[in-house]
Formats: structure tokens, sequence, C-alpha cells
């Protein structure tokens, strides 16, 4: 009762309220009136909300929008991966290319691409599936993507996707 959430027309989350923080040193205050844009994207579903993810974790491929949310839950869903992180990497032609990495040893990448072939539409299917030895966590147990970008290989980011 002493917060509201809103969505605007692109699903970006706004929140406002008592108990929300009055704004930043020289930006207009943040009242019970005033709404405030967040970083996340979400959806009001059979009047629940539902947080969809980060707004700049969105991966663009050929001007079209990637949740990696999205690949990640369709990768563990397919069985094929105790744990996967999508990730966008550089691309001349397309801005980004999306690849997906699982844990060395805890997948399939031939499996997980098959799944994807019947699950995902084509524009949103990985360029490339790697499996790394390397799955750093910070001390809650949360993935580290900065890291885990570090630890593709060079080929990865060269943009050489079959």
């Amino acid at each position: 009762p002493h917060a509201r959430v809103e969505t605007d027309a692109g699903g970006r989350l706004r929140v406002g309220g008592a108990s929300l923080f009055r704004g930043y040193w020289g930006a207009a205050d943040v009242d019970g009136g005033s709404l405030w844009p967040t970083e996340d994207a979400g959806a009001f579903v059979d009047g629940s909300l539902v947080v969809l993810g980060r707004l700049d974790a969105v991966i663009i491929s050929g001007g079209k929008k990637i949740a990696p949310e999205e690949i990640e839950a369709a990768a563990l869903e397919s069985g094929a991966a105790e744990d996967a992180a999508a990730l966008g990497v550089p691309d001349a032609e397309w801005g980004e290319r999306l690849v997906l990495c699982f844990p060395a040893g805890r997948g399939d990448a031939a499996a997980l691409k098959a799944f994807f072939e019947t699950r995902l539409e084509g524009w949103k299917r990985p360029k490339k599936i790697i499996a790394l030895s390397s799955w750093p966590r910070d001390a809650k147990g949360k993935l580290n993507r900065r890291e885990l970008r570090a630890a593709l290989p060079p080929e990865d980011l060269a943009g050489t996707f079959s």
C-alpha cells in the first residue's frame, strides 16, 4: 500500500511512494506523487508483477532485442545444461552476436543446439555454444558476468561463428 509500480510503454518498471528515496542530487525530487524509472523490465500478468530482467543486459543483434534470461531459461528447461549464461559479444555486422556459455562437464552443446532449434525463433538462437572451465561466482553465489566474459577464448570474441 505504500508503493506504486507501473510499466511504461517500453516495459520499463517505474516505482514511487513514501518509502522511495527522494532522488539524486541535482535531479528532480521523487515524492509520493512521482514515479522513478528503474533499469528493470517487467510486466503485469494476471495482476502480479513479473520482473523480466535488467534493461541494460539486453543483447541487441541485428536490431532485435534478446533478453538473456529467456535464453538461459530455455537452456535450463532443455535439461542439457546445469547452468547457463547468455552473453552478447561484439560483431561488426550485427552489433552483437548471442553466445551461450555453460560450465564445462555440466552440459551438452549439441543437445542445447537441437533444443533451441525447436523452441527459439532463429534470431534468438545462440550463434555459438561454449563450455567454459571457468565459471566465476561471487561470495553470494551470483555469476560474475564480467569475469565470465573475460574467460571467453579470444577466437570467440573475434566473430568466428557457425
